[in-house]
């Protein structure tokens, strides 16, 4: 039996009520990492008051030609012109994968030959290319263009964020992760001239710290000594990365950071003509950093690797680093799908308000309900921490339940002139990324005899394609319900999860996106209304 705290139901509130807390959502002010609304971004753009500065290029990655394409149409939708004057989607470089640093060198060898901005601009690169498989409601559209409670975009809300460091750069490349929000301080200092790379740190517990990277400081002068990335607690002792009370510790973390285009100069000359291979942008990049910087990894001398060893620490060994210490609570990670329930709840208080979504129906706590039309009945039930993406049941629809700690979300697709809707229904600690060598692949706690050998949950093919987005959804929850009665749930027809991003209909599914985010803002929750037609 679920237990089911809610806050909207039918008969709990009247139609003047909700709509209430709805404008009382978008007015909102928070100290938490969405604080979008503050009281300075609504008095900002006055005829008293100077234009905000603005980035010179944004830029962000895409995987592939199709991802790109998903990341120009969210953008149209998105008030990009207010933070930067020009935006621009950069596809990976084909071949080998490139990682964070190989797309960065690839950003900037496309920009040497296309001219997206010149040497004396200060751009935002913003890493958003992958399949999010560890937030797969999100490996359509992308990590970077996760809604937030306030109906913005985690875009949006990261922009108005980093916008207050502008003043303080000189002509650079800013790089930043699509799953991170930084919280700065009202005060930045300028950084100085001959400064090649600004560093931002935030004070983070141990147990946040042992999955990023750590900066060790010297607490004299306040210098890097070190790098270190994703180490273990002895190691952050033993190199002193572990500072505060013996009670409640916590190291300097990364995120952010800055380079100069002098820096960004240097970097495109030491690395030009080495072949393309996965790179790290923080691992590989900033390993070099710090008076007391480790040696080079110990790889084979004459590999590829160790030609971009190389030629990172010749040309990051001496470059002017500075620190910008952003305090403490100022890091927020989406990387998970617990991570995202754990921010998305600190803003909202506990209270289950879908967003772009109709919303009068029970909603456990911890759940998250997005981009979905449900009936307002009684006996439409979401459970609890679970996680609601794209899906659609019309008013005459009954008894539908949700289950507790699920994420399910819904498609449109087309393949060759097949067409229609697959939803994806699997458990929220589900390891989606496991491969299984001999097959046995788990889902929600059901393990799968008939997959290929060396299969992951991602890849094994167990949804059914339905002609329009409730039947597809409710055969899903069906056949989830019955996973450990009826094992033989695949089929030669099954799409997998790797299917539905492959195959994914760009245009239905941005269409649908937004009548549910126009309908919410014009509306409210009062904007059930018929299906849209991109829904049947």
């Amino acid at each position: 039996s679920m237990t089911l705290p809610y806050l909207l139901q039918s008969d709990d509130l009247s139609v003047e009520e909700k709509n209430k807390i709805h404008a009382d959502i978008m007015n909102r002010t928070s100290d938490g990492p969405f604080s979008f609304y503050s009281s300075e971004s609504k008095n900002e753009g006055t005829d008293s008051s100077p234009p905000p500065p603005k980035w010179d290029c944004l830029v962000l990655t895409a995987m592939n030609e199709q991802q790109r394409r998903i990341f120009e149409l969210q953008l149209a939708s998105i008030p990009w012109q207010e933070y930067t004057e020009k935006c621009v989607v950069i596809q990976d470089p084909p071949g080998a994968k490139a990682g964070s640093g190989g797309a960065t060198v690839w950003v900037l060898k496309e920009n040497r030959d296309r001219r997206y901005f010149e040497e004396d601009s200060k751009v935002l690169l913003i890493h958003s290319g992958g399949y999010s498989q560890r937030t797969p409601h999100l490996s359509n559209v992308g990590k970077i263009f996760m809604t937030t409670p306030y109906g913005r975009s985690l875009l949006e809300v990261k922009l108005h964020q980093l916008k207050s460091l502008l003043p303080s750069l000189r002509p650079g490349l800013f790089l930043a992760a699509s799953d991170v929000l930084e919280k700065l301080p009202e005060e930045i200092k300028q950084i100085e001239e001959d400064t090649d790379c600004l560093l931002l740190m935030h004070r983070s517990p141990i147990e946040v710290a042992r999955n990023h990277g750590v900066y060790v400081v010297d607490d004299e002068s306040g210098e890097l000594l070190r790098v270190l990335q994703k180490p273990s607690e002895e190691e952050m002792r033993e190199s002193g990365g572990v500072r505060g009370e013996e009670a409640s510790p916590w190291c300097f973390t990364d995120s952010s950071y800055f380079l100069s285009s002098r820096l960004i100069s240097s970097l495109l000359d030491h690395v030009r003509d080495l072949p393309q291979m996965e790179i790290c942008a923080y691992g590989d990049f900033l390993r070099p950093l710090g008076k007391q910087k480790d040696d080079l990894p110990s790889v084979d001398s004459s590999s590829d690797l160790a030609a971009w060893h190389d030629a990172l620490y010749a040309c990051f060994n001496d470059c002017k680093t500075e620190l910008f210490d952003c305090g403490p609570s100022s890091f927020f990670h989406f990387g998970s799908l617990k991570e995202c329930r754990e921010h998305w709840y600190g803003v909202m208080e506990g209270r289950e308000i879908p967003v772009h979504s109709t919303w009068m129906y029970k909603v456990g706590h911890g759940s998250i309900v997005e981009y979905s039309n449900l009936p307002p009945n009684p006996f439409m039930v979401v459970g609890e921490r679970s996680i609601v993406s794209g899906c659609y049941i019309g008013r005459n629809e009954k008894n539908t339940v949700i289950p507790d700690d699920i994420v399910v979300y819904s498609s449109p697709v087309r393949r060759n002139d097949v067409q229609g809707w697959i939803t994806v229904v699997i458990g929220s600690s589900d390891d989606v990324k496991r491969v299984y060598e001999d097959g046995a692949v788990l889902w929600s706690g059901t393990t799968l005899r008939d997959c290929k050998e060396d299969t992951s949950l991602w890849e094994a093919p167990l949804f059914e394609l339905a002609a329009g987005a409730q039947q597809s959804l409710l055969q899903s929850l069906r056949k989830y319900e019955h996973r450990e009665t009826e094992p033989e749930v695949l089929t030669s027809s099954g799409w997998s999860m790797a299917d539905v991003v492959r195959y994914v209909d760009v245009d239905k599914l941005i269409e649908f996106r937004r009548q549910r985010r126009e309908l919410w803002w014009r509306y409210g929750p009062e904007s059930l209304g018929e299906p849209p037609a991109s829904a049947e």
